[in-house]
């Protein structure tokens, strides 16, 4: 397995945490948004492995704003992380799925994707690009066998919100939050799913508070 992330600390804890459990990892610390990090760290996973089973794009930042108000710089960071970032593993992956005939990748995307919203524009945006990838992903990788799937999620409580503006949260509304080890079991059962079933989307929602 490999685990790519900006956050080399945390990527090091989890590998701590998963060393009892037996799994032969790979690390690799970098930004989603360097393709060429991204193109090493595949190629890595790659070399060690000799093949790519599955493939869980997650990687996303969150800035507020409306389309004419929200910051040059937010809309730019977002672009780059929340859509070119995957774009890259998409580029990166793709030849190796390919010729293996078989695989999955997985896009984690958000409900934004379907809501317009003023508030949280470059944010929405991206999420609609990811749809919008995962599709024209799909249509270029079915035929060689590989299967293209878009989880949609609400609310989940990690620590996404933390830095965002406003966003602080009761215990009230975090405990109506999905939990994350809820979200990992649905990509596990996307990915052991039969050859002749192919889950396009899936939606998961959290309960709403007033």
């Amino acid at each position: 397995m490999l685990l790519h992330s900006l956050d080399g600390p945390s990527l090091q804890s989890t590998f701590a945490g998963a060393e009892g459990d037996g799994l032969d990892l790979v690390l690799a610390s970098g930004d989603i948004a360097d393709d060429e990090a991204v193109s090493s760290a595949v190629l890595r996973a790659h070399e060690r492995f000799g093949r790519l089973d599955a493939v869980f794009n997650v990687a996303g930042v969150a800035y507020p704003g409306s389309p004419s108000g929200a910051e040059l710089d937010h809309w730019r960071r977002s672009w780059e992380t929340n859509v070119m970032g995957y774009v890259n593993v998409a580029r990166a992956v793709s030849p190796i799925l390919k010729e293996q005939g078989s695989g999955h990748v997985v896009n984690l995307s958000s409900v934004w994707a379907h809501l317009p919203s003023q508030a949280m524009a470059p944010y929405a945006v991206t999420k609609h690009a990811v749809h919008g990838l995962s599709e024209s992903m799909a249509l270029e990788l079915r035929p060689h066998g590989v299967k293209v799937s878009t989880v949609v999620l609400d609310k989940v409580d990690t620590g996404f919100r933390e830095n965002m503006p406003g966003a602080e949260l009761s215990q009230e509304q975090r405990d109506l939050m999905l939990d994350p080890r809820a979200v990992a079991e649905v990509v596990v059962q996307l990915v052991d799913t039969d050859d002749r079933t192919n889950v396009s989307l899936v939606q998961l929602d959290a309960w709403q508070w007033q």
